[in-house]
């Protein structure tokens, strides 16, 4: 950006759920991990030491009460990803910033935490002794039924996709103004999650039925005839094993061209199994792999 800077006008859009600066942010769990790597090192060695490489930058990592600030821990466990990009744009020479951000209302529990994300703040701990702790300003009112936000604990990703499934129903019941339209899921790795999605909203019917679609997969698992495209294109150089080229009859396109049905492939896959077939096109690409026959 900074050579491209040079020439040409560069425009960044970045989403940042805080307003302050948090590019110099740590997880707490990795300075406690980073404690006790320090004690186990002062243990096994009797040199004097000193704590910090830099001692006169070491006042600024404490904070009045003689405690590493770390700021809101949730963004500081969560946000490495966007703490590492926003310390890169910091590190730019000449830049302008422009935000736009909105004030968010602590009415519910969601609220709350955005909020406390958007403003740099740690409500975690809501005192140190039992006069703060009586008294502690960090302390939020909840309702009863505040359901902003939920944590489901799954024994498996159909487990997942299944309760997914059920709260959504119940979310468009309770709420009539609610629409499927207005719902979007967020996934990490939606590719391994794509099958468990299609096997319980793609079977659901009648009033259970919501209407869904995946985005943002990757192109060769959208398109299963894009990934028997490359997979023809790494035959040559495999085994040629014999469940990778029935593989690619499982493609809806590829069977329909040579006229083989459902039922059709299953009797390719049997009698490749009864015949003893496991790899190899024929005796001259054995030969050529200098492998053994089993």
């Amino acid at each position: 950006l900074q050579a491209l800077g040079k020439h040409v006008d560069v425009y960044v859009l970045f989403t940042n759920p805080c307003r302050y600066y948090w590019g110099d942010i740590k997880d707490p769990a990795f300075l406690a991990k980073l404690l006790s790597r320090q004690r186990r090192h002062h243990r096994e060695t009797t040199r004097e030491l000193p704590l910090f490489r830099d001692t006169q930058q070491a006042p600024g990592l404490f904070n009045d009460a003689g405690e590493q600030d770390v700021g809101n821990p949730l963004l500081a466990s969560w946000g490495k990803l966007g703490r590492d990009y926003i310390y890169l744009l910091a590190g730019l020479e000449r830049y302008e910033e422009l935000d736009a951000f909105v004030d968010i209302a602590p009415d519910n529990l969601l609220h709350n935490l955005q909020a406390d994300i958007l403003e740099l703040r740690n409500a975690a701990v809501a005192g140190r002794s039992a006069e703060e702790f009586a008294n502690s300003r960090s302390k939020r009112l909840l309702a009863a039924n505040d359901r902003s936000l939920s944590i489901h604990v799954c024994h498996s990703p159909q487990r997942e996709v299944e309760v997914l499934h059920d709260r959504l129903l119940a979310m468009l019941e309770e709420n009539p103004e609610l629409t499927p339209r207005d719902i979007i899921v967020m996934v990490a790795d939606i590719d391994s999650y794509s099958p468990y999605i299609q096997a319980v909203f793609g079977s659901a019917s009648g009033e259970r039925w919501l209407p869904w679609a995946i985005s943002d997969r990757r192109a060769r698992e959208s398109h299963p005839a894009l990934q028997a495209f490359i997979t023809l294109l790494s035959l040559p150089d495999s085994r040629f094993a014999s469940e990778d080229v029935l593989a690619l009859l499982d493609v809806p396109v590829l069977a329909a061209r040579f006229n083989i049905n459902e039922e059709g492939l299953r009797y390719l896959r049997q009698w490749v199994n009864e015949s003893g077939v496991r790899w190899g096109m024929d005796d001259d690409n054995v030969r050529e792999l200098d492998l053994p026959a089993t």
